[in-house]
C-alpha cells in the first residue's frame, strides 16, 4: 500500500497503474489519497498543470467610464481601430464595444424590407 501511494504521490505512475502493479484495490488507494489531499495542494501532489486562474477568489471586473466606452466606439466606427484594439486601448470589454455599435447603427435594408 505504501509503495503504491508513494508512486502516485511522486508522479511516477497514475493511481490506476499503481493499484494494478502493487496489488492494491484502486478504491482503497483513491480513498487514502483523498484523505491526504485535504492538506496538500493538488498541483504539488500530482504532476498536473494548474490553470492560470487557480486560487483566484473572485472575478476581476473591468472598470471604465462612459466616456471611455464612447471613445472606443467612435474609434471603431471611424476605422482607426478594429473593435478588439479599441476595447484594449480604452480599457473597455470587447463585447461591450460590439454591442454598443450594433445597437446604435441604423437598421439594415433587409430589416426595413421585412417591415413592409
Amino acid at each position: 500500500m505504501t509503495l503504491a501511494f508513494n508512486a502516485v504521490v511522486t508522479g511516477k505512475m497514475n493511481t490506476r497503474k499503481a493499484a494494478l502493479e502493487f496489488g492494491v484495490p484502486p478504491t482503497t488507494l483513491y480513498d487514502k489519497i483523498r484523505e491526504l489531499r485535504k492538506d496538500w495542494n493538488r498541483g504539488t501532489m500530482f504532476k498536473t498543470r494548474l490553470s492560470k486562474n487557480a486560487g483566484r477568489k473572485g472575478k476581476d471586473y473591468k472598470w471604465y467610464t462612459p466616456s471611455d466606452l464612447e471613445k472606443a466606439v467612435e474609434a471603431f466606427r471611424s476605422g482607426k481601430m478594429n473593435g478588439r484594439q479599441a476595447a484594449e486601448y480604452y480599457g473597455v470589454p470587447v463585447g461591450t464595444v460590439y454591442d454598443r455599435v450594433a445597437k446604435t447603427k441604423p437598421p439594415s435594408v433587409n430589416f426595413q424590407h421585412e417591415l413592409l
